[in-house]
């Protein structure tokens, strides 16, 4: 973490959670940098200070939605336009049970993943096209953990 100056603006540099997040202190005061630098420094650690910028860098996780709701609203107007089997993704959803659709992100874990494994395994789908729902499932995880609306992401130690 560090405070620097470009041009006449004093700058803020801060690492959390392996990311660089860098925004303006929007002065050339070098005691007001200070003073901002050190309310996201208590903000960082837990401290409650008001905030001191418009950009957020310690959200907290909104772990109360389901997994449709982050599906339908967050992740397939993500990827429409970036990826050419965006209507395939709207597919892989409806591939899913709906205990797991109404599941909470914070409720996905290892176990419920290996559930949704066997319960495409009893439904005699092929190894392959289990595990293309599982590459789909972890690449919409991964995505809801980088946004921080989850703690962690359980499917990076699933096996396919």
């Amino acid at each position: 973490m560090s405070l620097y100056k470009r041009g006449n603006i004093w700058w803020i540099a801060v690492t959390k959670d392996g990311k660089r997040h860098f925004f303006s202190t929007k002065t050339s005061d070098k005691k007001k940098a200070q003073e901002i630098y050190a309310k996201v420094l208590l903000r960082l650690s837990g401290t409650d200070a008001e905030n001191p910028t418009e950009k957020v860098v310690n959200k907290i996780p909104q772990s109360n939605i389901t997994f449709a709701e982050f599906f339908l609203n967050h992740y397939l107007p993500w990827c429409y336009g970036r990826y050419e089997d965006y209507r395939i993704k709207k597919y892989y959803l409806n591939m899913l049970p709906e205990h797991f659709k109404q599941l909470k992100l914070y409720q996905i874990n290892i176990v419920e993943i290996e559930k949704l494994q066997t319960y495409w395994i009893s439904k005699e789908y092929s190894k392959a096209t289990c595990n293309k729902y599982l590459s789909f499932l972890k690449a919409s995880l991964a995505k809801a953990y980088e946004w921080n609306m989850m703690e962690l992401p359980p499917s990076n130690r699933t096996p396919l």
